[in-house]
This record gives C-alpha cells, structure tokens and sequence, in this order.
C-alpha cells in the first residue's frame, strides 16, 4: 500500500498545479486511478494456477469532462500505468500484453461519470512473423445506403476487435453526423461474431432490433444500420 500512497500523492500533485485551472472539474484524476485499480480486480484471470490481469483499460468520459485529460495525458497515464504495475505486485499477477491506457470521450456517458473497459489482450506475433489475413479471408461490412456515393464500400473486420465511429481513430470510419464518435464494436472469437452498441446516441440497430448498450450474434447477410447508414455484414469468403 505505500507504494500506492506515493503514487496517489503525485497525482495529487499533478491536481493541485495543472488541475487547479479546472478547480470545479467534475472527475479528478484519483476516482479514475480508482476505477482502474477495480477494473483491473473484476478482469483477473486465474486460468492456469496463473492470474493474468487486463492489460488494455479505455476509459470513457462525457465530452465536457475529457479536455482537460487531453492536456495532460502523458503525465497522467504514466501515474495510472505505475499505480496498475504496483497493484499487480501486490496480486502477483502478470500481464499477457503491453499495459495500455486510452482516454476519450464517448456519447452517451453521463457527465461526472467514469466508465473503463478493461480487456485481456495478448502480444502479437513479431512483425516478421506476423501475416495479416487476406481480404477473402475475413468478415465485411459492406455500405449499402445513407451515403451519397458510398454504395458498396466494404470495410474488413480484422479479428478480434474491429470498433466503428465517426471519429478517424477507429477501423472503421463513418464520417456521417448521425454516427456516434465511438458507435460500436464488432468482436470475432471460437465461439461466433458479435456486435456491441458502445452507447451510441442513436442507437445500433441489427436487422430492425434496436441495441443499445448491449450485444447480439452476426450471421452472414444481417443488416446493420449504423446511425443514417445501412450496412450488410459479409462472412469470410476463404476461412483460414
């Protein structure tokens, strides 16, 4: 626990000098150290005789509460990352992957509220070893409606996890007012292809099912309608 008083002392500090521009700002940066550490403890894996702890936190704020996050986000995800480091020696845990640490803004979170995804997610093979998929070789989205000259762009869902928003950050861009910044997530594992409404404003609906905040399987020719567009999902051609 000393270890974690320290670190919770330097993001005090960091409150008191740069924070102080942002006195009533509604998420200080020690209740986000503190979901973190509880995501960290509910996403243990004890697999194995092993426990493998998340190692890949995204923490989601209303637009209003992020900016000040987005001035000072080095500083502030080294603290993070050395509190979850200290946390997992005193589990005596490991992490699988490298420890990663994203801050942004999603709609559909309330101001003052904090959510954060945590997620196991393993070292990928070295690049020389490491060969993507072909096209033929993995799920689509193609664009059949909603945007002008748009008709039939296809857009390759790469496994695990390939997330959908308006914002250029995802793999899959929507540049169309009625996407959501981060609209959902598409996920591909042994047991079949699912896709999540991450808490869109209007909603992801599958195949006239409205989704909100929650998941439902994909098959072959579902349609999915994506704020104003309309997509068909498209199995791979050629399984590896």
């Amino acid at each position: 626990m000393r270890i974690l008083g320290v670190l919770e002392r330097r993001i005090e500090q960091l409150i008191e000098g740069f924070f102080s521009r942002w006195a009533g700002q509604r998420v200080q940066p020690f209740e986000v150290r503190r979901q973190l550490l509880r995501e960290m403890d509910r996403g243990a894996n004890g697999g194995s005789g092993k426990l493998v702890l998340p190692n890949s936190y995204d923490v989601l704020l209303h637009p209003e509460d992020v900016a000040p996050y987005r001035q000072a986000r080095a500083s502030l995800i080294k603290e993070f990352v050395d509190a979850l480091h200290a946390r997992a020696g005193e589990l005596g845990g490991r992490f699988d992957g490298p420890l990663r640490i994203r801050i942004s803004d999603r709609d559909g979170v309330p101001p003052g509220e904090i959510r954060v995804e945590a997620r196991i997610e393993p070292v990928e093979a070295p690049p020389e070893t490491h060969q993507r998929p072909a096209a033929d070789a993995v799920a689509r989205l193609r664009l059949l409606s909603g945007a002008p000259g748009g008709q039939h762009q296809e857009f390759l869902l790469r496994p695990p996890a390939t997330t959908i928003g308006r914002d250029p950050g995802h793999a899959v861009v929507l540049s169309h007012p009625s996407v959501s910044r981060t609209h959902a997530r598409i996920e591909s594992g042994p047991a079949g292809t699912i896709i999540v409404d991450l808490g869109s404003t209007n909603g992801t609906i599958l195949n006239g099912r409205l989704l909100r905040n929650s998941r439902a399987p994909l098959r072959g020719g579902d349609r999915v309608q994506i704020g104003a567009l309309v997509l068909e999902y498209l199995e791979p051609l050629n399984r590896p």
